[in-house]
């Protein structure tokens, strides 16, 4: 009767140290996964500032890229005019 008794107290002493090993595991992991998930939120939101920033940057961009925008920085700054005339120059293709 000792004998089963014993038995039944090391199986019981085993299944408790089985389960206290994975529960400080599992608890171990989950905080873990938090640290990891707030790292993901910080992440996720500076994406987001940085994609609502580059939309801006590109808006800005054509905005300024604009012909009307650029022919005006030509005259009003740098002075220059509009071509009165267009001569073409075309290759003679015959001079081959």
């Amino acid at each position: 009767m000792k004998k089963t008794q014993n038995r039944f107290l090391f199986r019981y002493a085993v299944m408790a140290i089985w389960v206290t090993t994975f529960s400080i595991l599992g608890l171990f992991y989950n905080i873990r996964m938090v640290e990891i998930n707030k790292q993901l939120q910080s992440t996720v939101e500076k994406l987001q500032v940085l994609e609502e920033l580059n939309r801006e940057l590109e808006l800005s961009l054509l905005s300024q890229t604009r012909l009307e925008k650029i022919e005006e920085k030509a005259i009003s700054t740098l002075g220059m005019k509009a071509p009165r005339r267009v001569m073409y120059f075309v290759p003679d293709e015959s001079n081959d």
